[in-house]
This record gives structure tokens, C-alpha cells and sequence, in this order.
């Protein structure tokens, strides 16, 4: 029997179901089948692929990365791929940038909760955005002007819709427009307002309007952004001046 004053070991940023499995694992050689893990299969391999990288159990790895892929959707795409990325699993990786590589993929995916986290999270997958964008619109994003790898996720979306907009991408405009409402916030909603405004997204610029018409949002009036709107677009300060009753 163990001694009962035998030291405890506290393990951080791993959950007990999950280092359950992985305990069964590296005693066992094998994971619980898909049945015994249920609904939350893929949140779980996502779990374990970390665990596993933690505690160096590459088999594990494998494993996890290779569920992963048997299990990619329009609605998982993003966040394994930022998984493939954090963890460093090329195999997993190029089989999400194939998988996104169909333009209908892409386009449902990027109306995922995932894929703002993903550019948000992962600065490296807009590289890879980039090339997929190259590979099926080649075209249109032939140079390096159109996306600049240096820029925030919010100012990538809205050069990108700037893009749409110059090419007639009409789908992808409309994607990359709710994208950016999706994220508003106090700091960026001036400069989606003036995108909304330069490329002609009623929809958006509607709801840019409505989100400075909020008390609680006015005070996006102190921003540079705000100032740099009413210099360019001085129309659009008198249309926030009559929604608000001025």
C-alpha cells in the first residue's frame, strides 16, 4: 500500500477526464472507442493532442491528429487547424489547407465561430488564407498587396473585402462583411463603418450606424478612427447626428 504521507502532484492545464484517457492510454496502448467517449469526440482528441504534445507521447499524437482528420467538417476545419498549428502536427495541417482549399468549404467555414479565433490565435494561418485565396482566385490575389501579413485579423478582413469588392467576389464580399460586424467593437466599428461606406455594404454600414447610436458604444467618438471618418465621410457623421436625434 502507498504511504498516505506520500506527496500529492497538482497537474495544470489538463482536465481529469482527459488525463483519464491519457492515463488509459499509456498503460493500455489504446483510447476508449468513439462510442464510450460520445458526443464530445472531437473536443476530447483536441484536449488530448495537447496533453499528448505536453507529455511528449507522440504515438498519442498520431493518434489524436489522425481522429482529427477522419472527423473534419465545415465546422471543425478552423479550430483543428489551429490545433495542427499550436501543436505542430503537419500532417493534420496540410490535410485542413486541403480541406479548405474547395471553395465551398472555405466559404462555409469562414461563417464558422471558429475561424476569427483562428486568425486571431494563430497569426500564421493568415499565411495560409492567403495561399488558399491564391489557389482558387489566382486571378485576383496574384501579388502581395492584397493581404498584408503584418496586419491585425480585423484590418486582413478588411482588405479582403476590399479585394472582393475591386473582383466582384460577391459571396466572399458578403462573408467577409458579417465577419467583421461579427467582431465589431468600439475600436474598429469607425473603420468598418468607412469600409462599409467605400464598398458599398448597406447591410453593414447599417448596423455600424446602430452600434454608435448605442450609449454605450458612443464613446467610440473618441477614437482616431471616428475623427479619420468624419474627414472622409462627412455623410455619414450627418446620418449618426439624425439617428440619434441631433
Amino acid at each position: 500500500m502507498a504511504d498516505a504521507t506520500m506527496p500529492s502532484i497538482t497537474l495544470h492545464d489538463i482536465a481529469p477526464e482527459t488525463f483519464k484517457i491519457m492515463l488509459r492510454f499509456i498503460y493500455e496502448d489504446a483510447l476508449p472507442a468513439d462510442e464510450e467517449i460520445g458526443d464530445s469526440l472531437i473536443e476530447m482528441m483536441r484536449h488530448l493532442l495537447a496533453a499528448a504534445d505536453w507529455y511528449a507521447l507522440d504515438r498519442l499524437k498520431v493518434i489524436c491528429a489522425q481522429k482529427l482528420c477522419d472527423n473534419l467538417s465545415v465546422d471543425t476545419v478552423a479550430d483543428t487547424l489551429a490545433c495542427a498549428e499550436t501543436y505542430n502536427c503537419q500532417q493534420l495541417r496540410k490535410k485542413c489547407i486541403a480541406f479548405l482549399a474547395d471553395e465551398k468549404n472555405l466559404e462555409a467555414a469562414m461563417l464558422s465561430e471558429g475561424f476569427v479565433q483562428l486568425v486571431q490565435q494563430c497569426p500564421s494561418t493568415v499565411v495560409t488564407l492567403k495561399s488558399t485565396l491564391q489557389v482558387m482566385y489566382p486571378d485576383v490575389f496574384h501579388g502581395d498587396d492584397d493581404l498584408d501579413l503584418g496586419d491585425s485579423p480585423t484590418e486582413v478582413l478588411e482588405r479582403l473585402l476590399a479585394t472582393t469588392d475591386r473582383h466582384a467576389l460577391d459571396r466572399l464580399k458578403l462573408m467577409c462583411a458579417q465577419i467583421l460586424w461579427d467582431n465589431v467593437s468600439v475600436d474598429t466599428v469607425a473603420t468598418t463603418l468607412a469600409c462599409a461606406e467605400m464598398y458599398t455594404c448597406p447591410e453593414l454600414k447599417h448596423q455600424g450606424i446602430e452600434f454608435f447610436a448605442a450609449k454605450k458604444n458612443f464613446k467610440a467618438v473618441l477614437t482616431k478612427g471616428f475623427v479619420q471618418l468624419g474627414q472622409r465621410f462627412p455623410s455619414i457623421i450627418d446620418e449618426l447626428r439624425e439617428r440619434v436625434g441631433l
